[in-house]
């Protein structure tokens, strides 16, 4: 039954509203006349609003080109539009349509009807797909190695290769696609060819990628090396299998490594990589020839041939994950060896270094008996020796120079000697270990040093490192210069004192000739008598110098039967000045470090007290103080002025006019230098002066 034109009428209505695609129905201008749900949604706008609208209104594309369009349309000059353009929204984002227009006339007017497709996604995957493609095939183009494409064949047959082919090859990319010249597989090198069909083929047997290398013969005859990675792929629309990979020129890379492979094997020092098996992964040619490594003949990898005490120490360092190093000996040879640990998810392996020590080792220890030797030589001398390197470090010392810097050699040995805790300044002496340092040129002066005279020999030496040091040889010349000040002084007391006592002598001799007077006579008799003793106190003084200097014997001195014989030597001397001498001989009864001149030293002390205190009485005693002796000579005289205990042991010291020469209190000075004690002078409890004497117990 044919339906009724107002139910085909609603039939199409409903066709309208309800298409997926945008509709709508404009006049000869461009007005919308009507629009359906799918267009109004596609802009955004509402049927009402769209219907206040020209299609211009919403077009974001060229105007021009619309309206030419639209006059093609209407002219007949085309029966349909199909266009691509762009069309604004209502909240004013930018959507990408394909819009259909065709020409329909009814009842004598012509109306446009549209077909618009919103094709955004597709236009903007287009331009994703055209960015992607464009990267490609910059990317490709800047490769320097060639991308290509083969099949599975005994030729490789090529389907597609990059550009860089001729680079790599000498030949252009046409002469290989489909063999049209040559196929790939003749360039690769005779020796080559099957190893490399066989690992490919493995490879795709075990469904992974490959990564080979292998030689290849260029157009112009040379050969060079290429490294090729790759995969089989099968696309969607074929049914065969196809290679598709990466060629690139490893030539340069592959020289280098051989040159490393050179220079390794030629290394002075064996090195290998070895698992925690102990096996030998890889190693160098020095080590293949230190341990005599035979390879298996299954081809396996040999194992290192080491003592349970190195494989110990080679899972240890495994275990913990650091360097460690050690020595062993094989076959008469002694080796150094650093373990490196390598750690790895595959594997666990550590590189072993290797060194042939045995020279070095004897060199060392014939070094050792040499330093020995050297330093028991210079712990034997006399003298002040050091050794410093080119940063002016001690290097050697010896004990002597030790015990002068007041440190034990661990502590002075690697230092500065401004780095050292010592008070003991030598700014004097740096300064000229920096000249000979500098100079090349020995020096040798003389120098004091904390009461010391040092004669000194400085002098360049070649320090077993290939460094320049300087060595110094400082003597002791303390006790020469002293005698040599003492033959000056004797020379002088001698010439001047003696020759004085002498002139007095004549002179009252005259006197006595010429006088008749009888107590003009006595007094004359004794001034000649008084210088006469004089001179003879001066010549046994000077002689007691002389045996100072000369003397060099040191030997345990009884104080108690020293002081017995100044008593016994005294006794009229003290019984003609009306003076008394009291000795507490149970206190001295004691041995210090002294001599045969512990007796003159007293002896001296006991004669000054008798000259000069005009007292009555001497006190000798001593006191204990653990290592140390304490001797007290007192008297009960006129002391001393604070001013001259200063003065009172320095040579040639006297004062008034019943004064000596001023030697016995310098000789007992110089007696207690020489046998290392100690003298002063303070007032004594007794009312006049006290000489302490400090010796060391012997």
């Amino acid at each position: 039954m044919p339906r009724s034109p107002e139910a085909v009428t609603e039939r199409l209505r409903w066709a309208f509203d309800h298409a997926s695609l945008g509709m709508a129905i404009a006049d000869s201008d461009g007005r919308y006349l009507d629009v359906n749900q799918q267009f109004s949604e596609m802009l955004g706008f509402s049927r009402e609003e769209l219907l206040e609208m020209n299609f211009m209104d919403i077009t974001a594309s060229s105007h021009s080109s619309s309206e030419e369009n639209l006059q093609r349309l209407q002219s007949g000059e085309v029966d349909k539009l199909v266009v691509e353009k762009r069309y604004r929204r209502k909240d004013g984002s930018v959507i990408e349509v394909k819009v259909t227009v065709d020409m329909v006339s009814n009842e004598g007017r012509s109306f446009l009807f549209t077909q618009v497709q919103d094709v955004t996604d597709r236009k903007r995957a287009e331009r994703k797909l055209r960015k992607k493609r464009t990267e490609l095939s910059t990317l490709i183009g800047n490769l320097q190695g060639m991308v290509y494409r083969c099949l599975l064949d005994q030729d490789w047959t090529m389907m597609y290769i990059s550009d860089p082919c001729e680079s790599i090859t000498g030949y252009k990319a046409e002469d290989l696609v489909d063999n049209r010249l040559l196929s790939y597989a003749s360039i690769i090198h005779p020796d080559d060819r099957q190893r490399v069909q066989d690992s490919i083929k493995q490879a795709m047997n075990e469904g992974q990628g490959f990564m080979i290398r292998y030689r290849i013969t260029r157009a112009d005859g040379s050969e060079r090396w290429v490294m090729e990675q790759g995969s089989a792929t099968r696309y969607e629309d074929e049914d065969t299998l196809h290679l598709q990979g990466y060629i690139s020129d490893i030539t340069e890379h592959v020289e280098l490594e051989q040159m490393y492979q050179r220079l390794f094997d030629d290394l002075p020092f064996g090195v290998a990589d070895i698992s925690a098996g102990m096996e030998l992964l890889a190693m160098n040619q020095t080590f293949i020839s230190m341990m005599g490594i035979e390879f298996p003949e299954d081809g396996g990898n040999p194992l290192f041939p080491v003592d349970n005490e190195t494989e110990g120490l080679i899972s240890r360092s495994l275990r913990l994950g650091s360097t460690l190093n050690s020595e062993f000996s094989r076959l008469g040879r002694t080796y150094s060896i650093t373990v490196i640990p390598q750690s790895s998810r595959r594997n666990r392996s550590v590189h072993v270094v290797l060194q042939d020590i045995t020279e070095i080792k004897r060199t060392g220890e014939q070094l050792v008996r040499e330093e020995s030797r050297l330093r028991l030589f210079l712990n034997s001398l006399d003298l002040f020796a050091y050794v410093k390197d080119s940063d002016l470090r001690y290097a050697m010392v010896n004990s002597a120079y030790a015990r002068f810097l007041g440190l034990s050699e661990t502590e002075i040995i690697g230092r500065r000697h401004e780095d050292l805790d010592t008070e003991m300044d030598m700014e004097g002496n740096l300064e000229t270990d920096l000249k000979v340092m500098e100079e090349g040129i020995p020096q040798m002066y003389e120098t004091t040093m904390h009461g010391k005279v040092l004669k000194v020999r400085k002098f360049t030496l070649d320090l077993r490192d290939g460094q320049n040091g300087v060595g110094a040889l400082m003597s002791d010349i303390s006790v020469r210069k002293r005698m040599e000040d003492s033959d000056a002084f004797l020379h002088y007391l001698l010439s001047h004192d003696l020759k004085n006592k002498l002139t007095v002598i004549m002179g009252y001799q005259d006197l006595l000739c010429q006088s008749c007077d009888p107590d003009q006579m006595d007094r004359f008799l004794e001034a000649i008598e008084k210088a006469s003793q004089d001179g003879v106190e001066l010549i046994d003084k000077v002689e007691l110098m002389k045996r100072l200097s000369s003397t060099s014997e040191t030997t345990p001195v009884n104080l108690r039967g020293a002081i017995k014989r100044v008593e016994a030597q005294f006794h009229q001397r003290l019984e003609d000045a009306g003076m008394t001498m009291h000795v507490d001989y149970e206190s001295l009864n004691v041995s210090v470090q002294g001599g045969p001149l512990i007796h003159e030293l007293f002896s001296n002390l006991v004669e000054n007290c008798i000259n000069h205190s005009s007292g009555s009485r001497i006190q000798i005693a001593a006191r204990d103080q653990g290592e140390n002796v304490l001797c007290l000579v007192e008297d009960d005289g006129r002391g001393v002025d604070e001013a001259d205990k200063a003065m009172l042991f320095d040579r040639g010291f006297h004062k008034g006019r019943r004064a000596g020469s001023g030697l016995g209190s310098y000789l007992a000075h110089r007696i207690t230098e020489f046998y290392k004690a100690e003298i002063f002078a303070c007032d004594s409890e007794m009312g006049g002066l006290c000489i302490g004497i400090r010796f060391r117990k012997s």
